[in-house]
């Protein structure tokens, strides 16, 4: 089943077109990743998908409905979404910050409390509940805004770069995360740079140059040493899932 079809979409910001005419979906078990240049549109694209900026033209849906048919509450019932930015206004407890994905759900605090304590769990924070989030270390917070993501329950996650300024060992974790989350029927669509850790976890790559996606499919399909040289402009290896840079074009 998709759980989210874009099609022709276009966004356009004081004349300059951010996203021409993308169409794509994200299906259950299916986790797509997002790749290209800084100013290629990704993050236009994924905003675009969650009603947050306007178009100039195309559709979205959301399991079966029209994206502009659904209420804020509705959408938030059926998409997760992690920004690049995840700023902490106040030093909530851990617990209390991951009860936020259970917002649209109302106020059925039994159901809450499950929700909240398996998704602490999935995520390994569970021993952090008690914790003020802004005592945490990177990895450990990141792990909890995945954590909220979670206990919404949404069918569909999108995640905007969610392992930037991580290290090498809890990128992998999130990723693993997000993994284990398409594992169990979920849906993600994710923003990364790391083409390798893209070409490791990805079911399909979708590729984004100049506000357009130029390639759309597998990674055995898309990951090519050419594709390297159009999208960012370097020379690269490519053997199986590993990129090695060689230099620049």
């Amino acid at each position: 089943m998709s759980l989210l079809v874009v099609e022709n979409l276009s966004v356009e910001r004081d004349g300059r077109g951010l996203v021409k005419d993308a169409s794509f979906s994200v299906s259950e078990g299916e986790l797509v990743i997002l790749l290209g240049p800084n100013g290629a549109g990704k993050t236009s694209l994924l905003k675009a998908c969650l009603g947050l900026d306007r178009t100039k033209k195309g559709s979205v849906s959301l399991g079966a409905s029209a994206l502009t048919d659904l209420s804020p509450t509705q959408r938030a019932r059926l998409v997760s979404y992690l920004p690049q930015t995840q700023d902490l206004a106040w030093p909530n407890r851990v617990s209390d910050l991951v009860s936020l994905g259970r917002f649209a759900h109302g106020a059925a605090m039994g159901r809450l409390g499950e929700a909240v304590e398996q998704a602490l769990t999935a995520c390994d924070v569970k021993h952090l509940s008690e914790r003020s989030a802004d005592t945490l270390s990177g990895g450990e917070i990141a792990r909890v805004h995945f954590a909220r993501a979670f206990a919404a329950e949404a069918p569909l996650l999108i995640a905007d770069e969610p392992v930037a300024a991580l290290d090498p060992r809890h990128q992998f974790r999130i990723m693993d995360l997000i993994k284990s989350f398409v594992a169990n029927g979920g849906g993600a669509l994710v923003v990364l740079h790391d083409v390798s850790l893209a070409a490791k976890y990805a079911d399909r790559l979708i590729w984004m140059l100049d506000g357009k996606i130029v390639a759309d499919g597998s990674v055995t399909e898309t990951l090519t040493a050419h594709r390297m040289a159009e999208i960012y402009g370097v020379a690269a290896e490519i053997n199986g899932a590993q990129v090695q840079i060689t230099g620049t074009l």
